[in-house]
């Protein structure tokens, strides 16, 4: 019996799983502009806009599919593009606010005579939603517990809940 090339042998197995190169570099292209670079131009490009608030936050959406922790303990979907992709975002977000701590503190040690707010630099993970980005799923979550979950933390002002997005529900830390 002839089974044919290794390359036809591969595209033949299973599209899903052997997907074709250009296809992956054009899947990770789009994900990662969107979910990545997208976010890291525009919440660089705003941050004159939340300086001016009493309590400047900028929050983005996430993922549980983001977390490195959740990917090796739980039998979660594995799309890894999306997933890659939100592990990007929670990067950039734990680095940006590191960048932001940095430059808060060192207007304090030059002395600046007018100090400017830090912004806290939030993600959010509300689970899958019913919207048009997932072709509203039946699985999916009515579109108002992600907006929630996005008013909560911009108005908690004294940082005593922290959204469980397992149970899609905030809960008290202190």
């Amino acid at each position: 019996m002839r089974c044919g090339s290794p390359d036809q042998q591969r595209r033949h197995a299973s599209p899903k799983l052997w997907p074709e190169p250009s296809a992956i570099r054009a899947t990770y292209n789009t994900l990662l502009d969107v979910n990545l670079t997208c976010v890291a131009v525009i919440a660089t490009a705003s941050l004159p806009l939340p300086r001016k608030a009493p309590n400047p936050k900028v929050v983005s959406i996430t993922s549980s599919l983001g977390s490195i922790t959740n990917a090796l303990t739980k039998n979660m979907a594995r799309p890894p593009s999306y997933s890659a992709s939100k592990v990007g975002l929670n990067g950039l977000k734990a680095h940006k606010q590191v960048s932001e701590n940095d430059r808060v503190g060192q207007e304090w040690i030059d002395g600046a005579e007018e100090k400017t707010r830090r912004i806290m630099l939030l993600v959010v993970g509300p689970r899958a939603l019913k919207t048009t980005f997932t072709g509203f799923h039946d699985m999916g979550k009515d579109p108002k517990v992600g907006a929630e979950a996005v008013v909560r933390l911009i108005g908690n002002e004294d940082d005593k809940h922290v959204f469980d997005q397992s149970m899609c529900r905030f809960n008290r830390t202190r």
